[in-house]
């Protein structure tokens, strides 16, 4: 199911709401995520870039050496990060494997990448006239076909290597092909290194490549959990400080962490995506894809998580204030088994007058998504279908609308603000709202527009 996204669309903000728990809106972009993740179908040290559109589509086989969706042989931490992000890269966990190999006749054939999924490989030669038509398979799903004379015209595709080896040592050209069928195996993972063996080339990828969050996609069980994390992040403040970004991290339940490390984004629940229990290094990736998603315009405060279940552990409203003072990222769980996000700290948001454009933007990004909230919040609680459709009424709710904005004087959001600004409209039966006409929003980048509408 695709993820509700944010209510704000720039240059020119707008926001409508049909009602409080539906928000509907257009977001331009979506950012990107980065991880390191165990895979079955990788070379060592490359970074696979998956889309989302190539994610809902069979190419992502190519890619990963699996199919798109939530339910492919239990790896459900790709699908968690392919959630919310525009795009992820994914770095193998793995160092060391082996290629699957399947042979007909003296041909043998290898696959593309290393890993147990060049076991689900096959390949069929038939006769297609004077020629031969060789067909490549993945999980019994016709992935190539090509029609060759002999076996050196063979060209390899995205899962086959196009090299091949002749077991009886003579010519390509001069081996005669024989029809049939082929499975292969062989194919093998490798031992999966800890994360310390890994870290060094993982930050050395993740460096040049581009991207907003990164995840800390670790198990807390994993022995040297604690100073791992701690050099994690301090590798990432050192980069972004020497690349001048502002990109942020998503970990695990590090108690160590200052409440108000506006790098990293710390959480400490766990719940069911899709109905499959995540584990803390795949909520990491989850909760990092859906920081990606929301961009840097929007504040994931009240976001509903609709793919979400089962939330582990569920804390009551003293649990939560504690949790949120000491820095962490905390999702509720209502009666009725929604899940929503508490309060979206510690990322890309600071009221300091000491960090660049990205951090003021982005504050006023978020104080805007907070007004729209408390604009609806009036409206369903206090006027729609308790004040009527009359000049008195929609004065009255203008003046609401205008004290909600003199709260957010303190942060410079509405200077100059006038009560005129306001415009309450009216249409037909049972149809009338509220529009915020353009007013002065300073930032580090001139001036933004912005109206609310509120209908039903």
């Amino acid at each position: 199911m695709a993820r509700v996204q944010p209510p704000q669309r720039l240059p020119d903000v707008y926001h409508d709401i049909r009602s409080v728990t539906r928000p509907t809106a257009t977001i331009p972009t979506r950012g990107r995520v980065m991880a390191m993740i165990t895979l079955d179908w990788f070379n060592p040290g490359e970074v696979v870039r998956i889309s989302t559109s190539e994610w809902q589509s069979p190419d992502s086989l190519a890619l990963l050496g699996m199919s798109p969706g939530a339910g492919f042989d239990g790896n459900i931490g790709v699908s968690a990060l392919m959630d919310g992000a525009e795009t992820g890269l994914i770095f193998p966990r793995n160092s060391t494997g082996a290629k699957a190999t399947g042979g007909v006749g003296d041909v043998m054939f290898t696959a593309a990448k290393y890993g147990a999924a060049g076991n689900k490989l096959s390949i069929q030669i038939s006769e297609q006239g004077t020629a031969h038509r060789v067909t490549t398979f993945f999980s019994g799903v016709p992935v190539d076909s090509q029609i060759i004379s002999n076996i050196s015209e063979f060209t390899g595709n995205r899962f086959i290597m196009p090299e091949v080896t002749i077991g009886s040592g003579e010519a390509p050209e001069t081996v005669i092909i024989m029809n049939g069928e082929a499975k292969f195996d062989g194919g093998d993972s490798g031992t999966i290194p800890s994360y310390s063996e890994r870290a060094a080339v993982f930050q050395s990828a993740a460096s040049i490549e581009t991207w907003d969050v990164i995840a800390f996609s670790i198990d807390p069980e994993e022995s040297g959990y604690t100073s791992a994390v701690a050099a994690f992040i301090e590798w990432l403040n050192v980069t972004n400080e020497e690349q001048q970004e502002a990109r942020h991290a998503v970990i695990f339940n590090y108690t160590d962490l200052s409440s108000d490390n506006y790098d990293v984004t710390n959480i400490r629940q766990t719940c069911r995506f899709d109905g499959e229990l995540l584990s803390p290094s795949e909520m990491c990736l989850w909760v990092a894809s859906l920081s990606a998603g929301a961009a840097a315009n929007h504040s994931m405060t009240a976001d509903r998580l609709r793919r979400a279940s089962d939330l582990q552990p569920r804390y009551n409203a003293q649990n939560r204030e504690e949790y949120m003072n000491r820095g962490f990222w905390l999702l509720h769980e209502d009666q009725n088994g929604v899940i929503t996000v508490v309060r979206d700290n510690n990322s890309f948001v600071s009221t300091s007058l000491d960090f660049n454009i990205q951090w003021t933007d982005n504050r006023s990004m978020r104080t805007r998504h907070a007004w729209m909230i408390g604009v609806s919040n009036i409206f369903d609680t206090e006027f729609k279908g308790a004040v009527a459709d009359t000049a008195e009424g929609r004065t009255l709710f203008r003046v609401a609308c205008d004290r909600l904005a003199t709260a957010f004087e303190e942060v410079e959001m509405f200077a100059e603000h006038d009560i005129s600004k306001i415009a309450v409209v009216s249409g037909a039966f049972r149809t009338w709202g509220a529009d915020y006409e353009p007013a002065v929003i300073p930032t580090a980048v001139d001036t933004l527009d912005f109206r609310t509408r509120i209908t039903w």
